[in-house]
């Protein structure tokens, strides 16, 4: 072992949990014992070289990963926008992955500049102001005109926030957001690319509303999830503009709505009930037919893709002079890894060199 690397328990257990392993499944691919890899995680135990190695192996993370200078951060505050309870396997294992893209987002954005953080932090009760007024707000502030928001996600990143379509391992989970106002980083929503193209635009609505309300606190209301539907379905769906297209609504009707605002033809008819556009029997018989068509609307919206860690990523080879494979060391990942995560898109440079 290099005199120079120390190795960091704590690196293991993050690997481990990131790659979704109990103890004794990674004892199992290291042939050796949940005992050992126990007094390894828990500091009773200084590693040798074999064990890193076959680690590193089992793990599919270069042996730089789990040395001692490679710094690891408890994760901030962070808000997830679950459809069912997850496991606790899973939700370490997601923990776990959030944690090192949150790390190598920290390491990717040194030697860049991205748009200033433009979304506002509000004490909702402090300020005695609603959900509806900050969404309205927000869509002055960054100059959106009237009526649907062409593409969410370009809105979004050029007002400072990092979108990544992350894959949760779940279909159970449709987003999430990670922001800490005191450590200088830029917020990071991730959003589940197996969701449809309308979902994910109305969760990163409502992780937009946690960022502007809850991340800043001690501790979210227990009415955060409704105050995030609250703003997203105004940030969406303003009501001074929406209202008279609410009118009459048909399942037809709801099809051309969709393709209009972009947004499902259920969150629609949830807002016109909303704003009062339709009676609450008109809102039930439109929600029994659209049961009877299955889990798939008719028609769906054209997909939005994020670009901005991946433009800070490019930035670093066009501009900067890394290769692949000291851009993979930076990040401590293996290059088919790191490939797969921040190259595999080569969009145009929004970021200049800092």
């Amino acid at each position: 072992m290099d005199t120079h690397f120390q190795f960091n328990p704590q690196a293991l257990t993050l690997a481990r949990e990131e790659r979704g392993l109990t103890q004794t499944r990674l004892a199992e691919l290291m042939e050796t014992n949940q005992g050992t890899i126990s007094k390894v995680e828990n500091g009773q135990m200084v590693p040798d070289r074999p064990f890193v190695e076959a680690a590193a192996n089992a793990l599919r993370y270069p042996i730089e990963f789990f040395s001692n200078s490679y710094p690891l951060r408890e994760l901030p505050p962070t808000t997830f926008r679950k459809q069912k309870q997850l496991s606790p396997v899973v939700l370490r294992s997601i923990r776990a992955r959030v944690a090192l893209r949150r790390r190598e987002l920290e390491v990717l954005m040194r030697s860049v500049d991205i748009p200033e953080k433009r979304i506002p932090l509000v004490n909702l009760q402090e300020e005695n102001v609603e959900p509806e007024d900050v969404a309205k707000h927000l869509r002055a502030h960054l100059r959106i005109p009237r009526g649907p928001i062409e593409n969410l996600t370009k809105m979004l990143e050029d007002a400072g926030v990092a979108v990544i379509r992350f894959d949760f391992g779940s279909t159970k989970i449709s987003g999430m957001s990670v922001y800490d106002p005191r450590d200088g980083m830029p917020p990071m929503m991730l959003v589940n690319p197996s969701m449809p193209p309308d979902r994910n635009r109305f969760t990163m609505a409502h992780e937009t509303g946690h960022l502007c309300f809850h991340h800043h606190l001690p501790w979210p209301p227990p009415e955060c999830e409704a105050e995030a539907d609250r703003f997203a379905s105004e940030l969406l769906m303003p009501a001074d503009d929406i209202y008279s297209d609410l009118r009459g609504l048909t399942l037809e009707k709801l099809a051309q709505l969709k393709l209009y605002w972009k947004v499902s033809m259920r969150a629609l008819i949830m807002r016109a009930d909303q704003l009062g556009a339709i009676p609450p029997n008109r809102k039930r018989t439109l929600l029994m037919q659209m049961s009877k068509m299955g889990v798939a609307e008719p028609v769906q919206i054209r997909e939005e893709y994020p670009s901005l860690v991946r433009e800070v990523a490019t930035f670093h080879i066009q501009s900067l002079g890394y290769n692949e494979n000291q851009l993979s060391s930076t990040l401590c990942l293996h290059p088919d890894e790191m490939r797969q995560l921040y190259l595999d898109l080569r969009p145009h440079l929004r970021v200049v060199s800092s």
